[in-house]
């Protein structure tokens, strides 16, 4: 197994491939979905790829139809997530001061 640290993601097409670091991360965070909670916050160390994670979460959730808010705690994390969400071919509002918009059916906000 790779470190977290050894290369960037890699892409397939235009869109992040997850580590098996990830997809256990993935897996893991999706359980609890199944068990019938409607909202699950994921946990995991810097470096881990938190936000490629949430990307690929996001792309199957939009595939069910659902709608998706991202909450982060520092704006500037409102747009590292709308930048790798548009590598997944999504589109995504921001909701911060200053800057809202709510024509997307996935939307990241921070204060």
């Amino acid at each position: 197994m790779k470190s977290l640290f050894d290369e960037p993601e890699e892409l397939k097409g235009d869109r992040p491939v997850l580590t098996p670091l990830q997809l256990d991360l993935l897996d893991r965070g999706r359980m609890p979905y199944s068990q019938g909670a409607r909202r699950v916050i994921w946990q995991a160390p810097c470096g881990a790829g938190k936000t490629v994670v949430a990307g690929e979460q996001t792309r199957r959730a939009l595939e069910m139809g659902k709608t998706v808010l991202h909450v982060v705690h520092r704006r500037r994390l409102v747009d590292q997530m709308i930048w790798t969400l548009f590598k997944f071919g999504i589109g995504a509002s921001p909701i911060m001061e200053g800057r809202s918009s709510w024509n997307a059916k996935v939307s990241c906000a921070s204060r």
